[in-house]
């Protein structure tokens, strides 16, 4: 879907370099802080998904990281 290469790069809000679905991880003391909203994501009769990318986006906003 996404392939951004195998050398790093910075994460960007403004360009829109964010990880999405099941493989990234945050440190328990960030999950804890930054919470999923419970409106996103799957569940029966809803396509509605983003909750990942909302957490990440949340984060980097506040550190003043959008690229």
């Amino acid at each position: 879907m996404r392939d951004f290469g195998v050398q790093p790069i910075a994460l960007s809000v403004h360009e829109n370099i964010l990880p999405f679905g099941a493989n990234f991880a945050i440190r328990a003391e960030e999950q804890r802080r930054y919470l999923y909203n419970p409106c996103l994501g799957p569940k029966p009769n809803s396509s509605v998904r983003g909750e990942e990318t909302a957490v990440i986006r949340t984060m980097l906003e506040e550190m003043g990281a959008q690229g």
